[in-house]
């Protein structure tokens, strides 16, 4: 066991022993970092503690997760007094020895108590440390520890870097000792998967399993990390998403992973605005979102229907496994399916269904409060009304018609979804039929295309787009606007396109997100029509 002593020069800080030369972490190992420290106290009569405790003040030894008073121990064990009659109460290190600079109140009660300084051993070992304190005594000279890491349910994620690497197990084993909601330690590694893009993996500490639940907006996931992606830091970003979204909307994401944008906008319907220009009814539950998610990885998309059962949005979450532009091209398409409108119809009846029955369960419950009178009789009225309430639901009508066009698409893929917005480019064409005469001929024609500027006065609306991207440059909102823009071969009127800054991810390197209304030069663009745009 190491001694340590303080300097009169410097504040005294309380730190383990260096051991630079541990290469494991092990019940051995772990006695390397017992130390004992000398500390000034008081020993008082246990009555008078908590008067002691509240006249010390400043003067108190202020240590994380160490008590201010303790059992007097030494007296004890050397039989001088009874066990329990006197308590040590610890001082700072620099706690005056010139009796005036004590302040009068603590000063009068070691006068009326005859109370005693005297030092105290203080012995703080392994378990106490946090991890930075340990992996500070382990690591060389020079070398900080790690920042913070990323958890999924009891997996810790990390990303070290190279110089962190001869050093990778006992950095994983101390967070991992540190952190008993953890059972499994990870770092990633430089290769990524090229066609799914997600990191791979190698296990530094604890059990060999990736697969974790995590909760996060409302809602519950599964996951393997090793197969799928995940990042714990876009929760913000999840939920300001979601909170864009209108009550009752249709969303489509493109690249969707194990659903942590598609299943929280399902099961949070009450999040986000009113659908604009529609009358609400406030005691009634907003109307439910339906959602198209899709992802190409099939361990992802497995994971996503997993989700949405694990969630109970069936119906409202529609799970796609294609590549993303094939998505977004076949998206309008799959709206007015069989498969996606008897889905939702079927959502929305559940959905009113258990709203019915939790006003029906608080009625009850109000009832039973008011009176216990006749309350056989009540029971068959509940037992009776739920029954109904089922049925009222089943055979009313679904307004479906608010589900057949997409009010946003998201795509949060940074690395490459601007390469996918050429997707769009012609998706409203199928539906020409469907306009008014004076616009089909402005559009129809890709000779003569001439199309608004606007979608006002369409039959449907021109969803908003939320495509992520990186940005290097100083002014991270504009260069994220223009590749947009570049991408959609167009420019973006001013007032319909917003960015977003997302999270720095490295130095330099920021995530941003750009809104903006899909134009409907884009939307009924035709394939001859580049040279026009």
């Amino acid at each position: 066991m190491a001694s340590t002593q303080d300097t009169a020069q410097t504040p005294f800080k309380f730190r383990p022993p260096d051991n630079k030369g541990v290469t494991e972490i092990n019940d051995e190992s772990k006695k390397l970092f017992c130390a004992s420290f000398q500390v000034p106290a008081l020993r008082v009569p246990a009555a008078a503690t908590n008067a002691f405790l509240k006249a010390g003040g400043e003067y108190l030894l202020n240590l994380p997760r160490c008590r201010s008073a303790v059992e007097d121990t030494a007296h004890h064990q050397s039989g001088d007094v009874a066990k329990g009659q006197h308590r040590i109460v610890l001082l700072r290190k620099d706690f005056p020895s010139d009796p005036s600079l004590i302040p009068t109140r603590l000063r009068d009660l070691i006068s009326q108590h005859a109370a005693a300084l005297v030092e105290h051993t203080l012995t703080l070992d392994y378990s106490y440390w946090t991890p930075e304190d340990i992996l500070r005594s382990i690591l060389p000279a020079g070398l900080q520890p790690p920042g913070s890491f990323e958890t999924a349910g009891h997996i810790a994620h990390l990303n070290l870097r190279d110089e962190y690497l001869p050093y990778k197990s006992l950095i994983g084993k101390v967070i991992l000792d540190k952190n008993k909601q953890l059972r499994t330690v990870v770092n990633k590694l430089d290769s990524i998967d090229t066609e799914f893009r997600f990191f791979k993996l190698e296990i530094l500490a604890g059990d060999d399993d990736t697969v974790a639940e995590v909760r996060e907006s409302n809602s519950r996931f599964l996951l393997d990390i090793r197969r799928v992606y995940w990042n714990s830091r876009l929760q913000f970003e999840h939920e300001r998403l979601v909170r864009l979204f209108h009550h009752g909307c249709v969303v489509c994401d493109v690249f969707a992973g194990v659903g942590p944008f598609a299943v929280p906008a399902a099961v949070n319907a009450s999040w986000g605005p009113a659908a604009p220009g529609v009358e609400t009814n406030p005691s009634a539950p907003p109307p439910s979102r339906l959602v198209l998610a899709n992802d190409l990885n099939p361990v992802a998309h497995e994971y996503l229907a997993r989700n949405v059962a694990l969630n109970g949005v069936e119906g409202q979450v529609v799970p796609y496994n294609l590549d993303g532009r094939e998505f977004v091209r076949r998206s309008l398409g799959e709206l007015g399916s069989e498969r996606v409108q008897n889905g939702i119809k079927e959502a929305v009846k559940r959905s009113k269904r258990r709203a019915r029955e939790r006003e029906q369960a608080l009625a009850a419950r109000k009832r039973k409060r008011d009176t216990d009178d006749d309350s056989d009789a009540k029971g068959r009225r509940e037992k009776s009304g739920t029954s109904q309430v089922s049925s009222d639901a089943d055979t009313e009508t679904v307004d479906i018609a608010r589900y057949r066009w997409p009010h946003h698409y998201v795509m949060n893929l940074p690395a490459t979804a601007v390469e996918f917005l050429d997707s769009f480019d012609g998706i409203y064409r199928p539906y020409i039929s469907l306009l008014a005469p004076d616009v089909r001929s402005r559009v129809e024609d890709p000779e003569h295309y001439d199309p608004p500027e606007s979608a006002e006065g369409m039959p449907f609306p021109m969803p908003m787009i939320h495509v992520h991207c990186f940005s290097r440059s100083e002014d991270p909102e504009v260069d994220a606007i223009q590749l947009v823009e570049k991408h959609l071969r167009c420019q973006l009127p001013p007032g319909s396109v917003t960015a977003h800054r997302v999270r720095d991810v490295a130095p330099r390197k920021e995530m941003i997100c750009v809104s903006f209304v899909l134009p409907v030069s884009v939307a009924f663009r035709h394939n001859k029509d580049e040279k026009k745009t």
